[in-house]
């Protein structure tokens, strides 16, 4: 994807989150300051733009930079967006997958949460199980992200990363319930390593689950809710040591960011 598509997405981005008027945005703590996820947003991508056009800074780190406001949000899940990130592009590269497509995986899964933003922090930040009416209100955050991007310009493949990143094979998932090819490649990855980081990440209400056990649990449902090739690639990548499951990511996704 090209420098200047990349300032024609992220500018009517922050136009379509700064005015979706569903989203519940109460005060958050970032950099030792109480602000809006959304003034959050706006600052890091007006700075992040202004980097670029002096420097010629890879304008993917515009979208690292709505990653972290994501994540900031919820103070549960510090660095899912990136750890994701890196397992999908870990995943894309053992299917030999293009380069041009593992850059929009990439920029898919580092956004793939965006919806979250329009999700009440308090349900987000519970530290306890949701409840049936929570976990529905939790699951709009995938046509929250689809319709905060739809029409974006040169946004169309990346979409399924937001919208279908909870479908499963059988039809179990959601939004659509989509079943098999129904779903897109971009979607059928990134769904795995969602899952894989989600399962091996410490919750208030839960334990982390060993890797090992992630890996099995994962392989049990290829074919049934996941796609089995992508299972395979993931277990490929992390006895490969493609994907390093790093001890400061476990530490950061339990206790947020220390320093």
């Amino acid at each position: 994807m090209r420098r200047k598509d990349l300032f024609s997405i992220t500018a009517p981005l922050w136009d379509r989150i700064r005015y979706h008027k569903r989203s519940y945005y109460p005060p958050v703590r970032f950099a030792g300051r109480r602000e809006l996820p959304e003034t959050i947003l706006q600052t890091r991508l007006e700075e992040l733009k202004r980097a670029a056009r002096r420097s010629g800074k890879p304008q993917i780190e515009i979208f690292r930079s709505i990653a972290t406001a994501i994540d900031e949000k919820d103070l549960y899940t510090r660095g899912h967006s990136e750890r994701v990130t890196r397992f999908s592009v870990e995943i894309a590269k053992v299917l030999a997958v293009p380069e041009d497509e593992i850059e929009r995986i990439r920029i898919g899964a580092l956004i793939h949460d965006i919806g979250k933003l329009m999700i009440d922090s308090r349900i987000l930040n519970k530290p306890s199980p949701l409840t049936s009416s929570e976990y529905e209100v939790m699951k709009t955050h995938t046509t929250s992200g689809y319709e905060m991007l739809k029409h974006i310009p040169q946004m169309e493949d990346i979409l399924p990363g937001a919208q279908s990143h909870h479908e499963k094979l059988d039809g179990s998932g959601y939004p659509q319930g989509l079943r098999g090819d129904e779903i897109p490649k971009i979607a059928r990855i990134i769904t795995v390593a969602d899952c894989f980081d989600a399962m091996t990440t410490t919750r208030p209400y839960r334990n982390s689950t060993p890797v090992e056990l992630a890996l099995r649990i994962i392989r049990s449902k290829a074919g049934i809710k996941f796609d089995g090739s992508v299972v395979e690639a993931l277990h490929e990548a992390v006895g490969s040591g493609r994907i390093a499951m790093r001890l400061e990511d476990r530490i950061q996704a339990r206790h947020g960011n220390l320093s």
